[in-house]
Formats: structure tokens, sequence, C-alpha cells
């Protein structure tokens, strides 16, 4: 990250200066060295004075004719009109002070405030160059962008056919090229050279209006390999699939660079309710450089990159921005539209609505506008803060695909602090603090059709300290096409969450999530389910849930993880292993029918180590044949409820005559079912059902009958017990039957 300095020149900006100081000696200024100091030969010397001359030679300076020839002062001597105090608006004469820098050149803006009446649009391939940001463009009594630098593409020319994948050899090396047969030979086009495929077929996964005309469609840039008459080659494989209406347009060679550049906006201007235009806006740039820009207040968007082939952003300061969705105003800090292979380093944004935010342009089909195709694809946001924003600290859109996060801190948002659509996101060593959730993950449905997926996104090393819930994860929804139906590939993926002070770890709908190497502290009141999963496909693998620092709950039916089903769901698959559990004597007596539950639609295969004994274990599971629930406790003390496991399950009086899945669920080799008849009554044993592999014992003891009652266990598939010859076998105080699992009924062991 570039360091913040402090208010004096840097070195360049001093060297800038003095060399337009020395070059003005050359209009009459006298210097008067000491003498020992003027051992060179001079161009003169006055005899009745002494006083020496020095020319630009004589000081190895750059003469002023030279220096203008790359460096532009945008000062009132040189451009009258141009009023850094800001008492007079200066639009034209800022232009023109533009326009005066040769290609190639930097404008060097003064301190000041220059109040604009009208947008700044910047030429190409110069710089704007204002250290330490203390020059400021402020927009005032219009709504249009303050600065906006426009490139171009050449007109669009159509293919004959649809591109297709080939392999060329090129020094003895094979490579993958796009290659393009065109209608017309390009007139221009060179080796390296950029140019943007697109085509009219929508953006996979976009969100679309029912019957609209304009949509999200693609397009990215390639940069050529080679072209040969209506031939080119391009390098690399193309991401998107083009199939109608594809073209192809040359990106013109222009880019800009802006640093230390400041913005704001008039009193008036950020007060008013109408839509204006964003601040800054780079558009159809070859890798457009923003260094050291700072927002001082946006009405609006701040920093809008549109269709650009790379961008860089570096130490960015967006110190706030109007947000008013109602009236078509957003407030985003920096906002990617369909740019390609951008980078974001460092930066903070505060009081926004996303501190980064992205976006596709819907565009009609055949149009010439060649910059809104395409969608955000691959860039990089590294080391950049957001804080307070209204919505998400940093937000992708439905249509983006690869936007990874590096080290990003969101805190104290109002909502998420990463709020994910699209596919192909990538989340390193981030950090959300605050916030109603940390990490959400969902499928766009407002605003349109719900018609795309939210797949393959990954989190390596995620921190949150009190954020209510750690990971939301949506899919299709509400509006969605496929609602209710549960998505045929990964959705998230999660290695390494370290979390403090959640209310819930997990909510997940529809999805299919995997979270290995996690710890969860809760903080007092967690929600009724810490984990609730809906018709999703869970893995929970080698983490821990720490309960013990809770002292509240809102009533006494708590949960750790409860699965249930969502019409027309076709059930959940849950796989837990490694999972401990951590809770305070309060918390677990507060799980009075059990910590977790799962219905007959939910799958489950667990292995449950708990540190601390729970009176109900595991709580209700539900019919599914494949349910499988292993959980061990640590022994505490020499009491039931610590001594017992998965191994063993206890069952009083008429629940003997019930459901025995708490038994016949556990993976366990040995099973021991304990049946206590402490009411005197006698009773027959209910049906055991299946077994979880061949060769697993059960043994039946009854430990406690009182008044000589009895147990009967009945033979017949009706029971789930083979007894051989004998169609029952009654047990009284002590006694004992041993079975095992043929595969297909418990067997009497002999």
């Amino acid at each position: 990250m570039t360091e913040e300095r402090s208010g004096f020149p840097d070195r360049r900006a001093l060297l800038g200066l003095g060399t337009i100081g020395v070059a003005a000696g050359v209009a009459g200024s006298v210097l008067r060295p000491q003498p020992a100091h003027a051992a060179d030969p001079v161009t003169s010397v006055n005899g009745k004075t002494g006083a020496v001359v020095l020319t630009a030679t004589d000081l190895d300076a750059v003469p002023t004719s030279e220096l203008r020839s790359f460096v532009t002062v945008a000062s009132p001597d040189r451009f009258p009109g141009i009023d850094p105090t800001g008492a007079a608006e200066c639009a034209a004469p800022f232009q023109a002070a533009l326009n005066a820098v040769a290609p190639g050149g930097t404008l060097f803006v003064p301190p000041g405030r220059y109040r604009l009446g009208a947008s700044l649009q910047v030429p190409p391939n110069i710089t704007i160059s204002a250290p330490h940001r203390q020059a400021v463009l402020v927009r005032d009594g219009h709504k249009g962008i303050i600065v906006r630098a426009y490139g171009s593409h050449s007109a669009p020319i159509q293919t004959t056919e649809n591109p297709a994948r080939v392999e060329v050899t090129e020094n003895g090396q094979v490579t993958g090229v796009m290659q393009v047969r065109l209608a017309s030979a390009p007139n221009g086009w060179n080796r390296g050279d950029i140019v943007k495929i697109f085509a009219d077929d929508a953006i996979p996964g976009s969100r679309r209006t029912e019957g609209a005309s304009s949509i999200p469609r693609v397009g990215e840039y390639m940069r050529i390999h080679s072209v040969s008459g209506t031939t080119v080659q391009l390098n690399g494989w193309a991401f998107e699939n083009y199939t109608s209406n594809v073209r192809l347009a040359k990106l013109d060679d222009k880019t800009v660079a802006i640093d230390g550049l400041a913005f704001d906006v008039s009193d008036a201007s950020f007060a008013s309710t109408d839509a204006p235009e964003c601040v800054l806006r780079c558009d159809s740039l070859r890798s457009p450089r923003l260094t050291n820009v700072r927002i001082i207040r946006a009405a609006g968007i701040a920093i809008q990159m549109r269709s650009c082939a790379g961008y860089y952003i570096e130490n960015a300061e967006i110190t706030t921005a109007t947000d008013n969705p109602s009236a078509g105003v957003f407030g985003y800090g920096i906002h990617d539209v369909s740019c390609n292979g951008g980078l974001v380093v460092g930066g903070i944004a505060r009081y926004v609505r996303h501190g980064y935010s992205d976006k596709s342009t819907e565009v009609p089909a055949n149009s010439q506008n060649t910059m809104m195709y395409g969608r955000t694809l691959f860039p990089r946001i590294t080391g950049m803060q957001v804080v307070g924003a209204s919505s998400a600290g940093f937000d992708t859109h439905q249509e983006s695909y690869g936007v990874h996060f590096d080290g990003c801190i969101a805190r104290a948002t109002t909502s998420s602090g990463f709020s994910l659509r699209g596919s192909g996101h990538r989340l390193t060593n981030c950090s959300v603090i605050g916030g109603p959730i940390a990490l959400q993950v969902f499928t766009e449905t407002s605003g349109g059709r719900g018609t795309g997926d939210t797949r393959h996104i990954t989190v390596d090393d995620f921190r949150t300290e009190d954020s209510s819930t750690v990971v939301q994860c949506s899919i299709r929804e509400s509006a969605h096409d496929q609602r209710g139906i549960q998505d045929t590939e990964r959705n998230l993926t999660i290695k390494g969450l370290h979390a403090r002070g959640a209310r819930r770890l997990a909510r997940i709908t529809n999805a299919r999530v995997r979270i290995t190497d996690f710890d969860v502290t809760a903080s007092d009141l967690p929600e009724f389910a810490f984990i609730q999963n809906t018709n999703s496909r869970l893995d929970l693998i080698d983490g821990l849930v720490d309960l013990e620092a809770v002292t509240k709950v809102e009533n006494n039916r708590n949960r750790i993880l409860r699965s249930t089903t969502d019409s027309p769901s076709p059930g959940s698959r849950v796989l837990i292993r490694g999972l401990r559990v951590r809770a305070s004597t309060f918390y677990a007596t507060q799980c009075a029918v059990g910590p977790f539950e799962t219905d007959v639609t939910t799958d489950i295969d667990a292995q449950v180590e708990m540190e601390t004994p729970f009176p109900v274990m595991p709580g209700n599971l539900g019919a599914s044949p494949r349910c499988t629930f292993g959980w061990t406790t640590w022994v505490q003390e020499d009491s039931a409820a610590s001594l017992s496991s998965s191994g063993s399950a206890t069952f009083i009086n008429a629940a003997l005559s019930g459901s025995l899945r708490a038994a016949t669920r556990a993976p366990d080799e040995l099973i021991l079912l304990l049946a206590t008849l402490s009411d005197g009554v006698s009773r027959d044993l209910g049906k055991l059902e299946r077994g979880r592999k061949l060769g697993q014992r059960l043994s039946i003891l009854v430990a406690r009958a009182d008044n000589g009652a009895t147990l009967r266990v009945r033979n017949g598939s009706a029971y789930g017990v083979s007894l051989g010859s004998q169609s029952s076998i009654t047990l009284g105080n002590g006694g004992q039957l041993h079975l095992f699992w043929g595969g297909s009924t418990w067997r009497l062991l002999s």
C-alpha cells in the first residue's frame, strides 16, 4: 500500500516546480551566489556589481520551451480564469489547461479548490498530478461527471463463423489461440493489439427482466496473436462462449493516469436528491491508473471504471457517498462495469453503499455500443478497508465472475461484510467486524427474473467478530425460476473460519456448502438453530462450536443443528466429521429435546464430540434410512450423561415401545441398549430399525425392572429381529440379549 506522506511537495513535485523557477531565469532572474561557489564558467558577470547571470544551460536545467512540451501547470497566469480560491467557476479555463497538455505529458494542478460548473474531459495519454490531495475539483451547479476519461473502439467487424479454439506451434511451443474469421480484413490491426470480442449471447447466470430486449450480453478483451487477411488469431482461449452475431472491435491505444487529485461536490449538490453522474469515470481505456485519489464527498457513485482492459487503483480514499436507492442514487465507492483484470490496491471507503461493487450493462441485440458488452472478469481487490457501509461492505452482482478479495476488511456494516452474487469469486485472509451477516452468498431475484446461479465461491482464512450470522448461503429463493430446488453444483467452500461473538454460525438454503477448519464462539442469545440447514448438502469438517460463554437464551428449545425441507425440496444431505461442541451447563440444559434435529428428508452421517454432557442426545432424528449419528462425551464425572455416547442409549418405560432410532442409528461396532422399567409395567420392545454396518452388535440389558416387570423382544420382520425358532424372548431384571446385524435383520447371537 502506498504510504500517506506529509503535506510538503514530494521530490518529483519539487523538481518540477524548481525547473519552472530556474527556467524563469532565462527571462531575467538574477541570482547572487557566494564567490567561492562560482568555480565553473558562467555566461556573464556584471563588472560593476559582480552579479552573476545564470541561464538554464549553466545550471543543467530544462529550458522553459522544453519543459512546457511535457509539463503544463494549471495556473491562473498561464490560463486566465482558473481560480484556486473557489470564488469563481472555472470549468472552461481548466478544460483549456487539459487540452494544452501534449500526448504523454503531465498537467500539474497546484493546491486549491477549483469550482467547476461543467464536466471536464481528459485527453487520452496524459497524466494529471496533484500531489498530496491538496488540489480539489468541486462539482457545482451541474449533475454531470466531474472528470471523465474516455477511450474508444474501432468500428465492429462481423465474423463469418463462430470462433474456434485451435492450437498453433510457435518457436517449438504449442499454444492455444482463438481463431476468428472476419467478414472483411481489418485495417491497422497488429500483433499485440487489444480487441474486444463480443456477441448477443446472454451472460450465463445473469439477472434478466422477463421479455426485455435489453439484457446483459457477453464480451471480453483479448490480445491479437496474429493477423492474416480476414483471419485473426487471439492469444489464449476466450472465457465466454460466442455464438450469436459475433463481432470484434479494436480497443484504441488510449489511457490516462491521475495522481493525488481530490474531488468534492458543493453543499447544494450533496444535498440534492436528483440522481447525478459519478464523480470520476474511466471508459474504454487500456489500463488507466489512479493513485492517491481522494473523494471528499460524492452524490452517488465515486469512481467508476467502465469497459476498461485492466485498471490500477492504489490508495484511494472515499470519505462519503450519498446512498438513496429509492431516488436512483447508489453510493458505490469503486464501481467496476464490464472491465477485465482490474486491480485495486489498498485504500479506504467510509460511509458508502458498497466500498467495491460491479455490474454489467443491459444492451439491445446488435448494438454498436461496444463498451456496453461484457461482464466484470477477474479483478483483484487487495488490502482495501470499508467502514460504515449502508449496505454490504464489498459486493458483487449476478453477472460478475472471478472477483478476488484479498486481505480486505469490512467494519460496522448495516447489512453484510461481503455480499456475493455471481460465480468463481474468492476471499482470502479477509475480516468482518460487526453487522448482521459477515458473509452472504446468494442468487439475485429482486428487480428482475431470477435465472442465474451463484457457484464456486471459495473462502480461505476468514475472520469475523461480533457479526450476528457468520455465513448465509441462500440459493434459488423467492422469485427464482427454480425456487426450492437444490443446486447441482458446489456453491460455497470455506477453509479456515474464525468467528467470535456470533449468534448463528450458518443459514444454508438450497445450496451445496462445505466448511472445514472452523472455530466459532457464540455470544449470548444465540439463534434458536445455531446452524440452520434447509434442503442443502452441507459438509462440516474439523471444527469447534463454542457455546461456553452463553448465559442467556430466548427459549429452552435450542438446537446446534436443525435440518428441514423446503417445497419442492428433494431433501438434504449433511456430513459431519470432527465436530467438537463446547457449551456451558446452562446452554446444555436449554436444549430440552436435544441439540440436533433432522426431518425425514435429511440424510445425515455425523461424528460429534461433546465436551459438555447434554441431558438429551442427540435429539430428534428423522426417519431417513440414511441417517447415521455417532457421538461421544468427555468424561467429566461419574454420571450417566457424562459416561454416555452413541454406543449406548437408555430407554425408559413407554419409550421402549416407541422408536429406537437413537440406538440403531449409531455407527459404533458395539451398541448397548439400556432398558429401564421403573414404573413396574411389562412391555414389548418396539421395532429395531436397520443397523449401520454388517456385523454390528447390539446388546439389550434390562438395567432396572421394578415389581417384576419384563421386556419382551419379538421375532419377525415386523420387529426387525430374527430369533431363529423362538417367537420371542422375555427379559427380566438384569436380563441380557445379544444380537448382530446381518444385513436385513438383527439376528440372535448364539
